[in-house]
């Protein structure tokens, strides 16, 4: 269980954020004058799931002073910000929350409603809470054991406790990869791909139409020939890259797709 914040703390009125996924949870949640910035990442459409309220907003970058000059009552940071940034920031008794981001999908929902909590929106976050674990209940062993391999550019490939991985086997599918990437994601030659043979590859798209270098070989004719048993399906990176609600919009598109390829 996260942190819980006193009902009656006063609510921030001046919020940063520094980092793309409490950028997103930032806009999920909070009322639109309590915030002033937004990392340079919030409004970049590959990767952002709030492009359009991104835009309202100055960005920040590293920059500590700029940061500063915002005057910032609450900054929201997580364990992946440059910690020379987190120190300075500590160091001079800015406000800053630097958050552990969930690693499994049963945390979320504490996450949502910590957050609130620190930005005094908490009936928002129970309510983004609750429609979160509705949606993770309607997930719950909705399709056949088929084989499934996650791949990112330069196939790096979803294994065993990640999101995609926790994503599948709540549905009912079988993550291919998973027994021979035992944690977290990892790179696999395209010969490990063919042995594997999965039912489906799901492509996670973090470039325009998979027009990046380095995701030509997910598009490779010979590719898409050794592997003609296998139906490809497209999940956007912003879907599953942040622990957040967005992580039921990747398991949606997941579940429509395989469906109708099963004819259910």
């Amino acid at each position: 269980m996260l942190l819980s914040i006193g009902v009656h703390a006063e609510a921030p009125q001046r919020v940063l954020s520094v980092n793309l996924c409490t950028d997103q949870i930032l806009l999920a949640l909070a009322a639109p004058e309590q915030i002033v910035a937004v990392s340079t990442l919030a409004d970049d459409p590959l990767l952002s799931n709030y492009v359009e309220q991104a835009k309202r907003y100055p960005q920040v970058g590293k920059d500590a002073e700029q940061i500063a000059g915002f005057m910032p009552d609450l900054i929201l940071a997580t364990n992946y910000t440059d910690p020379v940034l987190s120190n300075w920031l500590r160091r001079f008794d800015y406000p800053i929350k630097a958050y552990t981001l969930p690693d499994t999908l049963v945390a979320v929902d504490d996450y949502i409603v910590d957050v609130a909590a620190r930005l005094g929106r908490e009936k928002s976050g129970e309510k983004l809470a609750e429609q979160y674990n509705q949606r993770l209940t309607l997930i719950e062993a909705v399709l056949p054991p088929v084989s499934v391999v996650v791949i990112a550019a330069n196939l790096y490939v979803a294994g065993k406790g990640t999101f995609p991985d926790q994503i599948l086997s709540r549905m009912g599918a079988v993550n291919a990869a998973a027994s021979t990437l035992t944690s977290g994601w990892g790179y696999i030659s395209l010969e490990q791909l063919l042995h594997w043979q999965p039912d489906y590859i799901i492509l996670q798209r973090d470039s325009a139409n998979g027009a990046s270098r380095a995701e030509q070989v997910l598009n490779h004719r010979v590719m898409r020939t050794a592997l003609s048993r296998s139906q490809f399906i497209d999940v956007p990176a912003k879907q599953w890259i942040c622990a957040g609600p967005e992580l039921m919009d990747a398991a949606e598109t997941i579940k429509q797709q395989i469906m109708y390829y099963e004819g259910q």
